[in-house]
């Protein structure tokens, strides 16, 4: 069983006073350090926003509406830490609704969409409505089916604030623009991204066949705000730039950057064979790689017809691929990702190179698409070719492929070892959040903080602190999940899909239990709702949440080993509306075992000997630590409340 922790917020609407914050800091204790340590350094630190978030739990009654939640899926997260998620709700005679749910644009929980909303376009009530993609401007496009199946399409609510909840973006029917036989019309969507700029969609979609063709014919799509409608980008037949052949097929739904660019995947017949990747990054449709194409630093070798999955595009073009190569290497075929960065192809890895941090492994079989962040560095999840084929995570970054995570590998802030890892995300900064199965098979979500600590966030076993009925109740959590590239809606990499963002925020779905009486809630046997935690948001031992650890952080870190509840407890006023805190278990675990002792002095003092060789602040010695310790354990002694916590001291 993990170490467990607790983690959670208190809300609190009312004016802080700094000063009287203050003097609450400048307790005995730190009144001591300030002698010891920092030799009259300024005390005073101010705590920074940083919470679990509690969007909704089962039992609570939906927006605008007289049912209650049932259930939820893994949401997804914007910029903003606003979430989108689907839901079901149940009424009193346990009659069931589907829909989609959002705090996009106010921060305030909406609903988007449900199963009995009559679409005004259509005179059409919707049978499902689901796959909600979120931008930053807190909008949603989603797929939604009618009740009697004659109607499916892409829908948004972005024209909502001008008397429009949800408006089709494409319909079964609706002929696109600039298609070879404009008298054929759209059918069987897969919405494939969500721009964060103008809200386009990317889909691919089928048309009937045109007259001289046999089958239906496969396009890639994105929508046109000017023109109303969406734009072909490439169809079936069409002239595959950079190849003497036509487009045959495409295997999936483009993904799409913060400026509608897309990039996608397709076969060619009529002259070229094979596969290759495509986009429109610099304004017009070009080539990527394709088939029989020299694939750098392979010694000569060619690309091969296997471009699985989606290729992905991030804001600046860059385009990362999936390709196996012509002929056997080792006597095995092999297959690569490679990313175009700045016009040029580059290797990431090989299957059979050598699998950095294993000591010595090799890569054996690559078992996810990639994902890109901002700079064109890939993430990815392989297994390596030793005897126990171990499942890792690894990431690029300027000085190249690193390890994140490998199976029988610690995992931090626990006692246990990693399994398998089950989804993965990647924010802009190229920072990896993911979730992995553990050796004694609970599930755990963990994240890199700013400084790239990777980090222990929430799992099976933990104890949260939700809020409900305007109190915040303790529930065991029994199962946890989030959106990464295994649980988007849209093709991998798209930026407006997942549940990790650019500033370290995490939305997550946790199923729970708690004997907590409460009045309209019961979670005895069981509940489950949607979450946003902000703590991967600050760094290990940074005590006061201000984002560095520093010598300010000094009195807290003592504090919170001398009176641990009294730490926890100490709420800030947030920019918002909450008086937040992270436990001293979750930010003063600098040693990563799973617990917050006198064990992590040593791991503090190193963090901050960094500080202080970059501040020019004087370094704590080894004895001044001990002195530290003792008077610690001295001050608790004095406090009456026992010296059990300073059994590893000294």
């Amino acid at each position: 069983m993990p170490a467990k922790r607790t983690f959670g917020s208190r809300h609190i609407a009312t004016t802080f006073n700094r000063s009287a914050a203050a003097k609450r800091r400048h307790t005995t204790f730190a009144a001591l350090l300030r002698l010891l340590v920092l030799m009259a350094v300024s005390l005073v630190a101010s705590r920074a926003a940083a919470q679990l978030r509690t969007v909704a739990v089962t039992g609570d009654t939906a927006p605008d509406r007289n049912d209650t939640f049932a259930s939820f899926t893994e949401p997804i997260m914007n910029a903003w830490g606003e979430v989108a998620f689907n839901a079901d709700l149940y009424d009193e005679l346990f009659n069931e609704t589907n829909g989609i749910w959002s705090t996009g644009y106010t921060g305030e929980l909406r609903t988007v969409v449900t199963t009995d909303y009559t679409d005004p376009e259509t005179n059409r009530t919707f049978s499902e409505a689901g796959n909600p993609l979120l931008t930053d401007l807190g909008d949603v496009a989603f797929f939604a089916t009618t009740d009697d199946y004659e109607v499916e399409g892409i829908w948004t609510d972005r024209d909502r604030l001008a008397g429009d909840e949800v408006k089709p973006v494409v319909l079964l029917g609706d002929n696109a623009n600039n298609t070879n036989d404009p008298t054929r019309t759209l059918r069987f969507f897969q919405l494939g991204g969500f721009d964060n700029v103008a809200d386009r969609v990317a889909i691919t979609a089928s048309m009937p066949p045109a007259t001289t063709e046999t089958f239906p014919s496969l396009g890639v799509f994105s929508e046109d705000i000017s023109l109303l409608g969406v734009n072909k980008i490439a169809e079936v037949a069409d002239p595959a730039p950079g190849s003497s052949g036509q487009f045959l097929h495409f295997p999936s739904a483009p993904t799409m950057n913060d400026s509608g660019r897309v990039a996608f995947v397709a076969s060619l017949t009529n002259g070229a064979t094979g596969e290759g990747v495509w986009t429109d990054s610099n304004g017009t449709l070009s080539l990527v790689a394709r088939y029989t194409d020299i694939a750098p630093d392979t010694d000569g070798k060619e690309f091969s017809t296997l471009f699985r999955d989606s290729a992905v595009i991030n804001n600046n073009g860059d385009v990362a691929f999936t390709a196996t190569l012509t002929g056997l290497i080792g006597g095995f075929l092999r297959e690569g990702i490679w990313v175009r960065r700045s016009g040029t192809i580059e290797k990431v890895m090989l299957e059979g190179e050598a699998a950095p941090g294993t000591g010595g492994a090799n890569f054996n079989e690559i078992t996810s698409s990639p994902l890109l962040d901002g700079a064109g560095y890939a993430t990815f999840v392989a297994q390596t070719d030793d005897v126990a084929s171990r499942d890792g995570l690894w990431s690029e970054g300027a000085g190249g492929l690193e390890l994140v995570a490998l199976e029988g590998e610690p995992a931090p802030g626990t006692s246990l070892n990693f399994l398998n890892i089950l989804d993965f995300a990647v924010n802009d900064s190229g920072f990896v959040a993911f979730k992995a199965q553990l050796s004694d098979l609970s599930v755990a979500i963990f994240a890199q903080d700013p400084s790239g600590q990777l980090r222990r966030i929430v799992g099976d076993g933990d104890t949260m602190e939700i809020y409900v009925e305007d109190q915040f109740v303790e529930v065991e959590v029994e199962f946890v999940d989030f959106a990464g590239l295994n649980g988007q809606y849209g093709s991998p990499g798209n930026n407006t899909a997942d549940g990790w963002n650019d500033t370290h925020q995490l939305s997550f779905h946790a199923s729970f239990y708690s004997e907590a009486n409460l009045t309209e809630h019961d979670f005895i046997d069981g509940g489950e709702g949607v979450f946003v935690t902000d703590a991967a948001t600050v760094p290990l031992g940074d005590m006061n949440l201000d984002g560095v650890v520093d010598e300010e952080d000094v009195p807290l870190f003592i504090q919170a080993l001398v009176n641990r509840d009294a730490y926890d407890a100490n709420g800030f006023i947030s920019p918002g509306y909450y008086a937040v805190s992270i436990p001293a278990d979750v930010v003063g675990d600098v040693n990563q075992d799973g617990v917050f002792d006198f064990g992590d002095i040593a791991a503090f003092s190193a963090l901050f000997d960094e500080m202080a060789t970059s501040s020019a602040v004087p370094e704590p010695s080894s004895g001044l630590l001990l002195l530290m310790a003792a008077a610690c354990c001295a001050i608790k002694k004095r406090s009456a409340q026992g010296d059990r916590r300073c059994a590893g001291a000294g």
